[in-house]
């Protein structure tokens, strides 16, 4: 039994490599979002999470290990520009960084926006985010760890007593617990504001 979980893993890690090896080197032929693509979208305040549905194959990836749409996060910090602070591999170049709303949209085929209203702290929550610009993306499962959700989820433990659920992996590339970006898309104790899916 165990050989044949063994195989089944090692299989998986292959195809994963070899699809990873494929998004390399072709470019998503899929369109994202246009500001003009969002009907009715509701006034966004700084500390506002927004979740997407990304338009790239490692979104696709993340959305079918996590059985959810929503594949990345991140968090407004200003609204006039509205600019989002996020960590991706891929649209902010393995680091922390500041987009702007279109660069994020364009990423994106779906999108939903969460508020935390008993958010408290927030200058210190906003201290935290920005001082985690231009530090390197890390998609471990340690306490170096530095990606998309758990950016968002240590500083907003600074103002907030969260309770997210986070996912056990086991595969090869990938073993140990991590937090999906659907766990603050299923955290109740956050308002869901906004969701657009074509």
């Amino acid at each position: 039994m165990g050989t044949g979980k063994s195989i089944l893993n090692k299989l998986f890690v292959l195809i994963l490599t070899l699809v990873l090896a494929f998004w390399v080197l072709l470019p998503s032929k899929e369109q994202g979002l246009k500001m003009g693509d969002l009907p009715a979208l509701p006034r966004l305040e700084v500390l506002d999470l927004v979740l997407r549905a990304g338009v790239d194959l490692d979104s696709l990836l993340i959305s079918r290990l996590s059985n959810s749409p929503y594949s990345h996060i991140g968090v407004v910090i200003s609204t006039k520009p509205l600019q989002i602070l996020h960590a991706s591999s891929t649209d902010t170049q393995n680091k922390v960084a500041i987009s702007e709303w279109s660069d994020f949209l364009a990423h994106a085929k779906a999108l939903a926006i969460k508020r935390y209203v008993d958010l408290t702290h927030k200058e210190r929550v906003m201290a935290h985010l920005k001082a985690q610009v231009r530090k390197e993306f890390r998609l471990t499962n340690d306490e170096t760890r530095l990606y998309c959700t758990t950016l968002i989820e240590d500083a907003f433990k600074q103002g907030l007593n969260l309770n997210l659920a986070y996912e056990k992996l086991d595969l090869s590339l990938l073993s140990g617990k991590y937090l999906f970006p659907k766990a603050f898309y299923e955290d109740n104790a956050s308002l869901l504001l906004y969701e657009f899916k074509r």
